[in-house]
């Protein structure tokens, strides 16, 4: 019946909710993402590398024009310096967009 469609709708809508957060669990816009990306290359378009704290601080950039409060944006400074790291497995202390 009808409930049946609405409940695989919304099961859908989680899964897929869901499935995106686990790519992005920033939960950043597309919009955001491809603005993040331009932060990983020149005026050029050739990539960048960037050290901890300029990684750091444009994931955070992109935080803020989504709008997360100056508590999250604190949260989230330690959990990108972990990521940082774990990127960074070859210790060059620099990691790029690929």
């Amino acid at each position: 019946g009808v409930m049946v469609s609405v409940d695989v709708l919304k099961r859908d809508q989680w899964e897929e909710e869901n499935a995106v957060f686990a790519i992005n669990p920033m939960g950043l816009p597309l919009k955001e993402l491809r603005r993040l990306k331009d932060q990983f290359q020149d005026e050029e378009g050739q990539p960048v590398k960037l050290d901890e704290q300029k990684f750091v601080d444009a994931l955070l950039s992109r935080l803020s024009s989504a709008g997360t409060s100056q508590n999250e944006r604190q949260r989230w400074d330690s959990e990108l310096r972990t990521l940082f790291k774990k990127i960074d497995a070859g210790c060059s202390e620099t990691v790029t967009w690929e």
